[in-house]
């Protein structure tokens, strides 16, 4: 997409920061902020042709309809393949890490039902539209929605991508917000919103650098070139990370020996231009935890999740498991001097398995 378009400023056609723990942007236009069916007044047609002309940009690729009707088929699909665990019928409108996680949380419930689940992912009116404004594919949508209903539940990030003209958006990313912080402004629905290219220069960290720089921070902390970069504050997984590094080192003792090692996802992030020249990233980490005992006659006990992926209650071998982090990041403009935060989060297991 042409990178100029995320620099429209009109203040009608700006989605100023929406605050996550509330039910619809402040100061967004009536067709973004309104339920399906409302009688609210659009924003004025006139004053979008004239941003798309003014711009040449590109339609979004969904409308805000279009899109509640496919985040209400999303959960259709979620909420069916959530009851029965069966992870092959989420093929239709799940990939990627979305895919992986669920599949694996499948797996480690139908062994261990009191497992807490992955949250449900319900239909009804979004939060946030931001579409991307394009008439080629791959195309992208990002999402926020909120079970209304229930006072309890997360507000969830999604990220959609179609693949081709015949396939169905299927969810890339879905994770919590983990902030009450604002979202950094966005072009509404109407206009939509660039995806960048992943090796894209103009923000603080490349998008497919993204990864490697957080897996740096979390292996060597203060001490990694790019600690500075990033904001700590309402950052779920490196607060669990550093958590894990006292905890279970404690519990294996002197009897054992755990190494930790974060390291770059292999999954593509998805990178959505924001009004300020930012972009809103969606990407993964992988976070790898080696347990083993050294003690003679000494074992690693599992905890319920790698039993349920290894069948095994112990090992005097150790155990080797990987939990894969999905991350929702604002990653400022380079040079704006802003630090790249976290807004959404959620880490589940992946795989583990017995040492050799």
């Amino acid at each position: 997409g042409r990178g100029r378009r995320s620099r429209i400023a009109l203040p009608v056609l700006v989605v100023t920061g929406l605050a996550l723990s509330g039910c619809t942007a402040q100061g967004a236009p009536a067709d973004l902020a309104a339920g399906v069916g409302s009688t609210a007044t659009p924003t004025p047609t006139s004053s979008l042709d004239a941003a798309r002309e003014a711009e040449d940009a590109d339609p979004p690729v969904v409308t805000q309809d279009q899109a509640e009707r496919i985040v209400s088929r999303v959960s259709e699909v979620a909420t069916a393949a959530d009851q029965s665990l069966d992870a092959a019928t989420l093929a239709p409108r799940f990939a990627g890490p979305a895919l992986q996680e669920r599949t694996s949380d499948y797996q480690v419930r139908k062994a261990k039902p009191d497992i807490a689940a992955v949250p449900a992912i319900p239909a009804g009116d979004l939060q946030l539209t931001l579409p991307q404004a394009t008439v080629a594919w791959p195309r992208t949508v990002a999402a926020v929605v909120k079970d209304p209903d229930k006072e309890d539940a997360p507000t969830l990030s999604l990220t959609l991508v179609q693949d081709s003209p015949r396939d169905n958006y299927r969810v890339l990313y879905a994770m919590p917000i983990s902030t009450t912080a604002a979202l950094p402004d966005v072009a509404p629905a109407a206009i939509g919103a660039s995806r960048l290219a992943s090796d894209v220069k103009l923000l603080a960290v490349q998008p497919d650098q993204l990864s490697a720089a957080y897996a740096d921070v979390l292996n060597n902390g203060d001490a990694s070139q790019y600690a500075a970069l990033f904001d700590p504050t309402d950052d779920g997984v490196r607060a669990q990370d550093a958590k894990r590094k006292v905890d279970f080192p404690a519990s294996i003792g002197e009897t054992g020996t755990v190494e930790f090692a974060a390291t770059a996802d292999s999954a593509t992030p998805v990178a959505m231009s924001t009004v300020e020249s930012g972009a809103l990233v969606s990407v993964t980490v992988q976070l790898g935890i080696v347990a083993k005992p050294t003690a003679e006659g000494a074992k690693v006990n599992a905890n319920p999740e790698v039993q349920a992926i290894t069948g095994l209650t112990d090992s005097a071998k150790g155990f080797d498991t990987v939990r894969t982090a999905q991350m929702l990041m604002y990653v400022p403009p380079v040079n704006s001097g802003e630090k790249i935060r976290v807004y959404a989060s959620s880490t589940h297991i992946t795989s583990a398995k017995e040492l050799p």
